[in-house]
């Protein structure tokens, strides 16, 4: 509760990557607006045939150790063990879509045409399973375009996710500072927020400084 994103990166682990427990928490959340993205070239195994797996992340794990090393969709080409990563992807999995979880689609694809990368709605959140660990793409730039893809299908547009806080902020302070806490701004996002909070400003309507502190728009200050 209070999370607007979760990451859950399980390195190695192939056992018990998500307790029962941690499944009952986070299937709240996410039914309830959370955004959880899942990496781990073994994160699939333990949770192969839970429900949690099949309906919240929308998945059936079709293969434990695919031989496929390249990766492809949301305009990407990646490699999951170049010499820039972590040189561990021993045992990625190959994905499909479940069919009790209706919007469910599959994202990215190995050079098979099989799938990499599964996503899927679950309430009003929205979750991303992958089928490798995030840590063997060669080095940090294709770490932060593959981020970057997947928020900008997870995360509501930029415009209505600040519309809500402005609007919570002249409605009610206390829901805007429980809206505040849970917002996310990354970093290839903040030069489009400075330039809607501007257009805010010239319309005569007042923007809370916490937010533009957060937004780190110098020009609004």
């Amino acid at each position: 509760e209070g999370y607007a994103l979760i990451i859950w990166f399980t390195g190695n682990v192939y056992q018990s990557t998500i307790t029962r427990n941690q499944q009952e928490v986070l299937t709240e959340v996410i039914k309830n607006g959370g955004r959880f993205i899942m990496t781990g070239q073994d994160a699939s195994f333990s949770l192969r045939r839970e429900p949690f797996y099949k309906e919240v992340l929308g998945s059936v794990m079709v293969i434990d150790e695919t031989k496929e090393r390249q990766v492809s969709g949301l305009g990407l080409a990646l490699n999951i063990n170049g010499p820039q990563g972590a040189s561990n992807q021993s045992y990625p999995d190959e994905l499909n879509t479940h069919f009790k979880a209706k919007k469910a689609q599959i994202i990215l694809n190995w050079a098979n045409g099989k799938g990499a990368g599964i996503l899927n709605s679950y309430g009003t959140g929205k979750t991303v399973n992958l089928g490798f660990g995030m840590e063997g793409l060669n080095g940090d730039e294709e770490v932060y375009k593959l981020l970057k893809a997947i928020l900008e299908e997870i995360q509501p547009p930029l415009e209505s996710r600040i519309q809500a806080l402005i609007e919570a902020y002249l409605r009610n302070r206390e829901e805007y500072h429980r809206l505040i806490k849970q917002f996310i701004l990354p970093s290839f996002e903040r030069e489009r927020a400075e330039s809607i909070l501007k257009n805010y400003l010239d319309k005569g309507i007042e923007i809370p400084r916490s937010l533009i502190v957060l937004t780190r728009t110098e020009n609004l200050r």
